[in-house]
């Protein structure tokens, strides 16, 4: 108990002939407050003092929000499993020497288990580290609140090499909620997303994310490519898989189809998207889908990542005044099945609605097809 003292003055009665003062101590109590720390990686070993096993057990042992720092660049390379996250920490590798927006930090884990955030470790930050070669997945979320932001999860640090992480990228149990991966930069001119905000998950055996939790931020992320974004690097499950029962999730910025558990408005259960990347190779090389928006209609494109040779189609949800999309599926290279997932804003309302396509891309160019409406996650539920 921290105890402070303070001299307050009191007066005689003035009969006296000379005025006397004597001082009474005050006492206050102040509640005892955890020190935050910042501890420092300052080598690349596997243990010991001044490894990044020793700041995660220094941090583990504290409780309040500390920082991991780092004053070396280059690769952990690990030999066993670390600790799990048990204690709220920012792991920040943009401390790093020679750190100039992009990792130049990597944490190879060698087969062992990935990052665990585990019950405590509320409120954690993770970002600007490449994460590679788990025995499961990359990262792993069992606890709330936690940020990931510019990591390059199954990649390199050059940004192109793959190093995949077993069981995925990154997985957020069902436990977990509130977590935000990746963000959108505000500069002057609008919003950018920049290599620091969002994060790169690539490369991996599995799904760049899989998703069990409820109210969850994923915006701003390259999924399945390089850190260009113009070249496929592609996970080998789902760029983004929600689990059934997942539910408030966004993903994308303002994203109105997140959170939906993929049954249609008449309870009937749906085949899921197989891939959410904005990028997809569609199954052979140099072919490609790649969806987005322009003005007011959505727009997919098939064919090589260069423009050219390929076929963009429209895409415009029945009677919609505005039609986007966010992820392409082609299931059957042999008569151009594809699926999509997007969303729409009607004529009578400016609420967004989810829909979910299916079609061939024939029908898709003649404007037929299957269109099914999601409903708007918050406002009718999933």
């Amino acid at each position: 108990m921290l105890l402070f003292g303070k001299l307050l003055p009191v007066f005689l009665p003035s009969r006296l002939k000379k005025q006397s003062m004597t001082y009474v101590v005050s006492v206050e109590s102040l509640e005892s407050r955890a020190m935050l720390a910042t501890y420092s990686v300052s080598n690349l070993n596997n243990s010991g003092v001044g490894s990044f096993r020793d700041a995660i057990d220094q941090a583990n042992a504290n409780a309040g929000t500390d920082e991991i720092a780092f004053t070396v660049a280059g690769t952990v390379s690990l030999t066993e499993s670390l600790p799990f996250i048990t204690q709220p920490v920012l792991i920040d590798g943009s401390t790093a020497p020679s750190f100039d927006g992009t990792p130049v930090v990597a944490i190879n884990f060698d087969g062992a288990s990935g990052f665990e955030f585990h019950e405590g470790s509320d409120g954690s930050t993770l970002q600007s580290l490449a994460i590679v070669n788990a025995g499961t997945a990359g990262v792993t979320v069992s606890s709330n609140d936690v940020s990931l932001f510019g990591n390059y999860i199954g990649v390199l640090v050059d940004g192109e090499t793959p190093a995949g992480n077993t069981a995925g990228g990154l997985v957020i149990t069902s436990s977990s909620s509130g977590n935000q991966i990746g963000k959108t930069i505000s500069v002057s001119s609008g919003s950018l997303a920049v290599a620091s905000g969002g994060n790169l998950i690539s490369g991996n055996n599995g799904s760049g994310i899989t998703i069990f939790g409820n109210n969850n931020l994923i915006q701003s992320n390259l999924i399945g490519t390089t850190i260009s974004g113009d070249e496929a690097l592609p996970n080998t499950g789902d760029g983004i898989e929600v689990k059934p029962g997942s539910e408030g999730n966004l993903i994308g910025n303002d994203n109105p189809v997140a959170g939906v558990s993929w049954y249609d408005q008449t309870g009937i259960s749906i085949q899921p998207i197989t891939a959410w990347q904005g990028i997809r190779s569609a199954g052979t090389a140099e072919d490609f889908l790649i969806c987005g928006t322009s003005g007011d209609t959505g727009v997919l494109y098939n064919g090589e990542i260069s423009g050219e040779n390929g076929i963009a189609y429209t895409v415009d949800f029945p009677s919609a005044l505005q039609t986007s999309v966010y992820g392409p599926d082609l299931v059957s290279t042999e008569n151009n099945l594809v699926r999509l997932v997007g969303s729409y804003i009607n004529s009578q309302s400016s609420d967004r609605y989810g829909f979910f396509y299916e079609g061939t891309l024939s029908e898709l160019a003649l404007g037929s097809g299957i269109y099914r409406p999601i409903p708007n996650p918050a406002t009718e539920g999933t």
